[in-house]
């Protein structure tokens, strides 16, 4: 069921059925100490776990960039010896 509550912005609801208490009732002391209701403390933590396989596909391609660049100043570094050896040769 949708509700609209931001006409450029469309939410459903989830319904979790089955959970044990011990998670609701810790869930619930989370959400206590962050100062915010179970169902709030909930949406934050969805809305990180949609997000998530996107930041790690970025954090890899950021990584493989890195080394790229740490190839390309190593082989810069060679190429600079070696013209300052034929220099200091002269």
């Amino acid at each position: 069921m949708r509700k609209e509550k931001n006409p450029a912005r469309m939410t459903k609801d989830i319904k979790i059925r089955g959970l044990e208490i011990e998670v609701i009732d810790r869930i619930e002391k989370m959400a206590g100490k962050k100062g915010t209701s179970r169902e709030e403390y909930l949406r934050q933590h969805l809305r990180t776990m949609a997000v998530l396989g996107e930041v790690r596909e970025m954090e890899e391609r950021y990584a493989r960039l890195v080394e790229l660049v740490c190839k390309s100043i190593q082989d810069t570094n060679v190429v600079l010896e070696r013209i300052l050896t034929k220099l200091e040769d002269t």
